[in-house]
């Protein structure tokens, strides 16, 4: 991704701001769906639930609407549009998108094992709650980070 954003003001208004979707598109993001569907299906022998997948289009959704409104307001504060302006460090969007598979693939282990029929192998559910606590810990620890941060910048 470039440094120089291809942003195009349509008026004098900051609302009417145009930002290509390459710019602000959570690449991250489709990497963890693309992951979470093709596990899904090498481990279908474990009928495991499909739910999980329904958190990667939300996710991706609200990510572009949210950078997208970061960009209308650094344009609207005459601040430069850079990268880590939207984004955030470089190591953010790999280690949440970690974070969340584990969390989808969790939920999908724990979910089909829950409602597996009787006879059909499926995963310990053990191992679905341990992904999901591995990912709520890394999310967890992203935050504790983030609100450390911020307090560090406040006078």
């Amino acid at each position: 991704m470039s440094e120089d954003y291809d942003v195009v003001r349509l008026g004098r208004d900051p609302e009417h701001v145009s930002v290509p979707l390459r710019e602000v598109f959570p690449w991250w993001f489709l990497g963890g769906a693309v992951a979470h569907l093709v596990l899904l299906l090498a481990l279908a022998h474990l009928s495991l639930s499909g739910s999980g997948l329904v958190l990667w289009g939300v996710l991706i959704g609200t990510t572009i609407r949210d950078r997208r409104a970061i960009v209308r307001r650094l344009l609207a504060g005459d601040t430069p549009v850079t990268r880590v302006a939207i984004t955030g460090p470089r190591w953010l969007d790999p280690t949440m998108t970690g974070a969340l598979l584990a969390i989808g693939l969790g939920l999908s282990v724990l979910l089909g094992s829950l409602f597996a029929s009787v006879g059909e192998p499926h995963a310990p559910p053990l191992v679905g709650g341990s992904l999901i606590a591995l990912g709520v810990l890394v999310l967890g620890a992203i935050f504790l980070r983030a609100i450390r941060a911020r307090a560090r910048r406040r006078p």
